[in-house]
């Protein structure tokens, strides 16, 4: 095999091991909507802009505004508590390595992908994010190096609590590890004054 055989047998490689990462995290979201009792509201890309399907976007989008899963918020609708609502966002971080690196360079571009951290000392996120009656605060900040790499953090916006708490997404491999980490959230959320109840029992 010549050389750029060699590059495109790895590229069939790469696709089809992205298409079975990508179908595990769909059935997590399938799975933590459900153990929330929350319906899936909309998908957002917050590495890139993604290139839409309606033949509008541009050939000059970079290759991240086509990899949108790399790192992605599953939003869902809100649970309702009584007079509160929950609102709830999982966020798909796939490599930490752009940020790692961006702690020592602000000025690091997303496309410079030889001055990323190592995938050896990167790591691949959940990030669960809940709100009581708010949606605002770290929505301008999901780029953030707080929120990127911080193992969790708080903050009130117009009086109402709106947090996160980070996990490797390891964790979630298993149903049983799963659910730890999800009473885990729910525990920090009532720590701030946030209800969000997970139903551990299939609804028949």
């Amino acid at each position: 095999m010549n050389d750029i055989e060699d590059v495109l047998l790895d590229v069939r490689k790469a696709y089809r091991l992205v298409y079975d990462f990508q179908k595990r995290v769909l059935d997590l979201m399938k799975f933590i909507g459900g153990k929330y009792r929350l319906n899936y509201e909309g998908g957002y890309a917050k590495f890139s802009r993604t290139a839409p399907r309606t033949g509008y976007g541009s050939i000059n989008n970079v290759s991240w505004d086509w990899l949108n899963m790399y790192y992605h918020e599953f939003h869902f609708h809100p649970q309702e508590n009584g007079k509160e609502k929950t609102h709830f966002s999982a966020f798909l971080l796939s490599d930490t390595g752009y940020y790692i690196s961006k702690k020592e360079n602000e000025k690091l571009q997303k496309t410079t992908l030889s001055k990323f951290a190592p995938p050896e000392q990167s790591g691949t996120k959940l990030i669960l994010v809940a709100g009581k009656d708010v949606w605002f605060g770290w929505p301008e900040e999901w780029n953030s190096l707080n929120f990127t790499l911080e193992e969790k953090g708080s903050q009130i916006y117009n009086g109402n609590p709106i947090i996160f708490k980070q996990y490797d997404l390891a964790l979630f491999a298993l149903e049983t590890s799963a659910l730890d980490r999800l009473r885990d959230f729910s525990a920090y959320c009532s720590q701030n004054e946030i209800t969000l109840k997970l139903f551990e029992k299939n609804i028949d």
